[in-house]
């Protein structure tokens, strides 16, 4: 037995087969127990595998609270989407205090059904799961105490009450069991929720104090910690039952479907310790390759990635404040390296990180669309020989990302795909007022990689006063240059109706100003299309104004989008 690991051989004498004893079985059985463990070690770990069957097998969302208009508010509320204090989707609902007498705040909704007593893959959950509940509280002083209801009605529904002395200023986590709510009147059942009401109960000199209300599912309890819910659990038979596969020390990872970013992820909900949070591997590793695609959640600011021997052994990478940081603990000796990113990162923007440990080598790679790579690289004295389990966790209370896909191997290859397309969603309506001067869109600006030939593509909803109108161009800096005429199609100055048939549809060059139509009530819909190629990676900018100065706001809409195929 050899060229696999370091093994002795069984030698055979004189070409016949080695004795039939207790000494050679158990020789050859101790060398299949180590190359059944290197076998387990060289496996890779591939999120997609995974995800979308925990996804499915253990959770079901109530409501991530999307849009504060689906809701109707109690007496004295007044609800907005919150998008200051949020991690999930877009925005969570605020519950503002409209006066200063003691009341109840919140608001309610008639959906349609839900069935709390299966989750998405229809398997049965028990009155042991959790319904899972996150929310802000602006000054807990000003609660009395928060409540869930979900039923019928307000007459009949399941409903928990937590008094503010459990709560806390700032973000709660509420993991109540199915088992633990009251029952007022005669709900229909936990397998038909038609009503939902998160409410609370204002002191009186509370005005302008609120809660917001992020994210309420339906999540399995963890097989391990009987008060705790974990979503990474697979069920391996009737005689194992469910069992963690990436296991929870003490802390809330939510995994959902990002409205925001379209794609389904998991996120830490409760930032603040690295050394007890979630690990995503059972068998440690020595050496190791992974890759990591994260979305934003809170500008400037990532979760954690950690490999970890103990709490005096460790490698953790992570960005707080726009700052990329690699931190090494060697017996104890904490020593952090750093390098500043050269633009900010935005709340929504998607970055990959590349994570590795060789021998004594220790590395972090950055990719994002507004910088091609970051590096820092560490040369540690941790011993080769030690075993470390890569871990997520977070650095500062604003540490939210969500991750979306990872790979983790002790061998060098990987199978997360690399990422051929670019897409920016305008996440802010943009107003330019009484200008002609042509200046930078504040999110549609791309950075493409070297040696490549991208499709580019733009669709812009615009509003403006007519005799006002847009028009617009394009600013390549680098290595981008143009490799084609950009196809220029909508409204013409000279409509009056953004509705009607008179269109433009013609071809530019990228820096000629183009100009379209607004008609002063009916936003404008324009689409630009052409192929750039890279020598030396370089940036592509979208640049905007007025046709004509008016006092007036001219508009571009967050229904708009820019996106970039890269085509080989």
């Amino acid at each position: 037995m050899a060229g696999f690991g370091n093994f002795i051989n069984l030698i055979w004498d004189n070409n016949n087969p080695p004795a039939i004893n207790e000494d050679n079985l158990q020789a050859a059985w101790d060398i299949i127990k180590e190359v059944d463990t290197e076998l387990q070690r060289s496996q890779t770990i591939n999120s997609n595998d995974l995800l979308n069957y925990f996804f499915n097998s253990n959770c079901k969302e109530v409501d991530n609270f999307t849009d504060q208009a689906e809701y109707t508010p109690w007496a004295s509320t007044t609800l907005s989407n919150d998008t200051v204090n949020t991690c999930i989707g877009n925005n969570s609902i605020k519950t503002l205090e409209s006066d200063n007498t003691a009341g109840f705040v919140g608001m309610h909704k008639t959906i349609a059904s839900i069935n709390l007593a299966l989750f998405n893959s229809s398997a049965a959950s028990s009155t042991d799961d959790i319904i899972l509940c996150v929310f802000y509280i602006s000054n807990v002083a000003k609660v009395t105490n928060v409540t869930f209801k979900l039923g019928d009605d307000n007459s009949n529904n399941y409903n928990i009450t937590y008094a503010a002395a459990s709560c806390s200023t700032g973000w709660n986590i509420k993991r109540p069991h199915k088992s633990d709510f009251a029952t007022d009147g005669v709900p229909t059942g936990w397998d038909d929720i038609t009503w939902v009401c998160f409410q609370w109960y204002s002191t009186a000199t509370a005005q302008n104090a609120y809660i917001s209300f992020q994210y309420c599912g339906l999540c399995r309890e963890d097989s391990d910690y009987a008060d705790y819910y974990n979503p990474f659990q697979k069920y391996y038979g009737t005689v194992s039952g469910w069992e963690n596969v990436f296991p929870i020390g003490m802390d809330y990872f939510v995994l959902y479907h990002d409205e925001a970013i379209n794609k389904l992820g998991f996120i830490k909900v409760n930032p603040s310790s690295s050394l007890d949070d979630l690990y995503v591997n059972s068998l440690g590793y020595t050496n190791f390759i992974s890759k990591w695609e994260l979305y934003c959640k809170k500008a400037g600011y990532t979760n954690s990635i950690l490999w970890l021997v103990d709490s005096d052994n460790y490698a953790e990478i992570y960005i707080n404040n726009n700052i990329l940081y690699l931190a090494v603990n060697e017996a104890g000796s904490l020593t952090t390296t750093n390098t500043a990113l050269t633009s900010n990162l935005l709340k929504n923007e998607r970055i990959e990180i590349y994570f590795e440990k060789h021998n004594d080598s220790i590395k972090v790679i950055l990719k994002r669309n507004t910088e091609y790579l970051k590096i820092i690289s560490f040369e540690t004295v941790i011993a080769a020989t030690d075993i470390g389990f890569i871990h997520i966790g977070a650095q500062d209370s604003s540490s939210y990302a969500i991750i979306t896909n990872f790979s983790i191997s002790h061998t060098a290859g990987h199978n997360l795909p690399e990422n051929r397309i670019i897409f920016i969603k305008k996440q802010v309506t943009e107003t330019v007022n009484n200008s002609t001067v042509i200046q930078n869109d504040d999110e549609f600006k791309l950075y493409l990689a070297d040696n490549s030939i991208y499709e580019i593509e733009l669709k812009l909803a615009v509003s403006g006063a007519a005799n006002a109108d847009f028009k617009c161009d394009w600013e390549v800096e680098g290595g981008c240059s143009q490799l084609t005429t950009r196809a220029c199609i909508g409204p013409s100055i000279a409509t009056a109706d953004n509705t009607s048939t008179v269109m433009r549809s013609s071809g530019h060059n990228l820096t000629t100003d183009v100009s379209y139509g607004c008609d002063g009530s009916t936003a404008a819909y324009i689409s630009e299309k052409f192929l750039v190629q890279t020598i030396e990676a370089g940036t592509l900018q979208f640049r905007w104004a007025q046709n004509t100065a008016q006092v007036s706001d001219t508009t571009i809409s967050n229904s708009s989008y820019l996106k970039a195929t890269k085509l080989n």
